[in-house]
């Protein structure tokens, strides 16, 4: 079973203002884009395969971000 982890953050702005400083972010970290919706994002990164198999090096890792 996944694990699922949420992660929040208070904006004084709409987060409609911060949707392309999140994609740059994410995008220079490393993460693919996979779906790109007008009120939300999807990015992944790491090997499923290399999770499945049970390495646990952060860079091998597989995570999803939406």
């Amino acid at each position: 079973m996944p694990r699922s982890f949420k992660v929040c953050f208070e904006v004084e702005k709409p987060y409609q203002s911060l949707y392309s400083d999140v994609k740059k972010a994410f995008v220079e970290m490393g993460y693919k884009v996979v779906e790109e919706k007008e009120n939300y994002l999807v990015f992944e990164k790491g090997s499923k395969i290399a999770t499945y198999i049970g390495l646990t090096g952060w860079n091998l890792v597989y995570r999803k971000v939406q």
